[in-house]
């Protein structure tokens, strides 16, 4: 498979997650969702890191390596604000219906059995998002950083 995949695996299960299921709430790398009007919570997913490692090295005449592949996706989770309270709890609400929805889906509904384990495994610091002229905040913005593993037989060319 491939991060890119992963990433649009990761999607699906966002725009079912409660709360989330409203057209428009979330995308990929697109930003633009947040000026549409459609709700008061969005989610952003971007690409995360990735690295590899070689689990095993067969040589002979069929020579071949496993390699296991962990990526990461980042969703940005954002609130638009309202005041401290409500905003906070609404932040919090959004974010642990997405990770549920995620921990539900260890394997992110792939068909093809790529993937061997996903999990929503940590979050940033929340931040704001604020207005152009430094009125106050408009948005919270917290991040859920979900990775998965993948593992692939390559065969070697020497």
């Amino acid at each position: 498979m491939s991060q890119s995949t992963g990433l649009a695996l990761i999607l699906a299960q966002m725009s079912q997650a409660t709360g989330w299921t409203t057209t428009g709430q979330v995308s990929r790398s697109n930003w633009g969702i947040l000026d549409s009007g459609v709700s008061d919570h969005y989610a952003i997913l971007k690409p995360g890191a990735f690295r590899r490692a070689r689990i095993s090295l067969a040589g002979g005449a069929g020579a071949n390596m496993t390699v296991e592949e962990i990526f990461t996706g980042i969703i940005e989770v954002w609130q638009l604000y309202t005041d401290e309270t409500t905003t906070q709890a609404n932040l919090e609400s959004a974010m642990n219906n997405m990770m549920n929805r995620l921990d539900a889906y260890r394997k992110l509904a792939d068909t093809t059995g790529a993937v061997r384990d996903a999990f929503s495994e940590s979050g940033g610091e929340q931040r704001e998002g604020w207005v152009k002229g430094g009125d106050g905040p408009v948005w919270i913005i917290q991040d859920i950083t979900v990775s998965w593993t993948e593992e692939k037989t390559v065969a070697l060319a020497e």
